[in-house]
């Protein structure tokens, strides 16, 4: 168990003071941060050893008494839990108003005016500023927590298949995860399940191994030993030892995770990706494309006086 850091540690150490402006940064920057974000940003400048499980505990409870005694605020930090709200229109007694309000907020979804309908999936968090980049194009997001549970497959088995009938559009999922078994593994076990839909492409957009050799970025080496032992002895319910024999034959022993690449660098693959497949200006014209439908509508369908 990690003990807690006494208040006159995090007071007078040169070293958390260090941590706390790199936090604060990165937050002004990208928005709120979750708790292995902030283990790979100090292991990037070298305040923290590795990223193995240790030395991730003492980074969480670090911060976690850097929020208890008010040097930062609970408000920069995020959790796996997402919400979503639901709009409507508030009911009136007059049927004239219900039937105004109606017509002056009709919107269509601007996928359906798409060439593609396009869909995100990832095996961990995405910050703020990326999750933006994707609300700028109206493109869906499934998030995982290291690995994808079967609430999201059958989400998409009742959704994917509507979709398509729908809109009569072919779907296009990207897929985010770490350069490791098991992001391969999910990644192929998610190509898998949703190809199996209908017109579906799943295709892995972050990260690939020409991304990794392009960036030259160093394997995740505070995972070796654990990888070793997985590789050898260790089967998981959702890995076969052969599975992971065969990534290392292919690979080598290699661990590299997404959240140790800047954010910037996936940003800037997500916007030039989804760019190609996606009419930004069919989404900024959509208020001026949903007045002239109703007004069309309105002109063949309702009469003063009827």
């Amino acid at each position: 168990m990690v003990k807690d850091y006494s208040l006159n540690y995090l007071t007078t150490n040169k070293e958390v003071k260090k941590k706390i402006e790199i936090i604060t940064n990165w937050v002004k920057n990208y928005g709120r941060i979750w708790s292995r974000r902030v283990l790979y940003e100090l292991v990037s400048r070298q305040l923290v050893k590795d990223t193995s499980d240790n030395q991730y505990k003492q980074v969480c409870k670090l911060f976690q008494n850097l929020r208890e005694h008010d040097f930062l605020p609970y408000e920069w930090f995020r959790d796996k839990r997402t919400q979503v709200y639901n709009v409507g229109i508030e009911n009136s007694d007059s049927f004239e108003d219900r039937f105004n309000s109606l017509c002056l907020n009709y919107t269509r979804t601007a996928k359906s005016l798409q060439k593609y309908y396009v869909e995100v999936w990832t095996e961990k968090e995405l910050s703020d500023v990326t999750q933006k980049l994707l609300d700028k194009y109206d493109i869906g997001l499934v998030m995982g927590e290291g690995f994808v549970g079967d609430i999201p497959f059958h989400n998409a088995i009742e959704r994917i298949p509507d979709i398509i009938e729908e809109f009569d559009l072919p779907v296009k999922i990207f897929y985010i995860s770490d350069f490791d078994c098991e992001g391969e593994h999910t990644f192929n076990l998610c190509k898998d399940k949703l190809e199996l839909l209908g017109d579906v492409e799943v295709k892995k957009l972050f990260l690939t191994k020409s991304q990794i050799d392009n960036y030259g970025f160093i394997s995740n080496i505070g995972y070796e030993d654990r990888i070793k032992r997985m590789s050898v002895k260790q089967k998981k319910a959702h890995l076969t030892k052969q599975y992971v024999k065969d990534f290392f034959n292919k690979y080598g022993l290699v661990q590299y995770e997404f959240d140790q690449f800047p954010v910037d660098i996936l940003n800037k693959i997500l916007e030039n990706t989804i760019s190609s497949v996606i009419d930004i200006n069919i989404i900024d014209n959509l208020n001026e494309t949903c007045s002239k439908e109703v007004e069309e509508w309105l002109e063949e369908h309702y009469k003063e006086g009827s």
